[in-house]
């Protein structure tokens, strides 16, 4: 998937550990999306004010990069995933 930029709803907000927030949006171009906003909790500065319930932000989703598994004894790679197995 590519990172994208669009306009969006806030419908849903999880406190997730200590500083993360999983957060959901609406989208007109790419539906319901569910995304995490790291260290929100802690960055007053970027998160002030738009991560209220139904508020109308301009949002940038990135995909990070996964390290790659492959030579890990046991591991299967299904599409994106790692799936570990034991013999």
């Amino acid at each position: 998937m590519l990172d994208f930029e669009t306009e969006a709803i806030l419908l849903r907000r999880i406190e997730y550990g200590d500083h993360d927030v999983i957060i959901t949006f609406m989208t007109k171009d790419r539906g319901k999306i569910t995304v995490m906003a790291r260290n929100a909790k802690k960055s007053v500065r970027r998160f002030s004010g738009s991560l209220d319930l139904f508020s109308f932000n301009h949002i940038q989703c990135r995909f990070p990069k996964k390290k790659r598994r492959d030579d890990h004894p046991g591991a299967d790679r299904i599409g994106k995933r790692v799936c570990q197995h034991s013999v």
